[in-house]
């Protein structure tokens, strides 16, 4: 599955005209083929998210908060709104 979307990701490259922005999770197969498809020519980063303790305090078997998150520059100057991968199945349609 992360192979398959990498290769899409380093296609893509062959129709864009202009730097565009992408943003991936943090797997080696997303930082590789966008490295080996867009080089320097690409504004790429990657979400994190920052989890802490419930509000109602820790539990057994709780899942931790999530408490805030921040968007990591990998290459290029990638816009701090658009850092999110909640966005890339709605977005992959709309870019052939």
């Amino acid at each position: 599955m992360f192979a398959d979307a990498a290769i899409r990701e380093a296609e893509a490259k062959k129709p864009l005209r202009h730097c565009v922005q992408i943003t991936t999770d943090g797997h080696q197969a997303y930082l590789e083929a966008i490295e080996g498809a867009f080089g320097a020519d690409v504004d790429y980063a990657m979400p994190f998210k920052v989890y802490g303790e419930t509000s109602e305090g820790q539990k057994r078997y709780s899942l931790a908060e999530c408490i805030g998150c921040y968007g990591k520059k990998i290459e290029g100057r990638p816009d701090a709104r658009h850092v999110s991968t909640s966005l890339s199945n709605a977005r992959t349609s709309q870019c052939v």
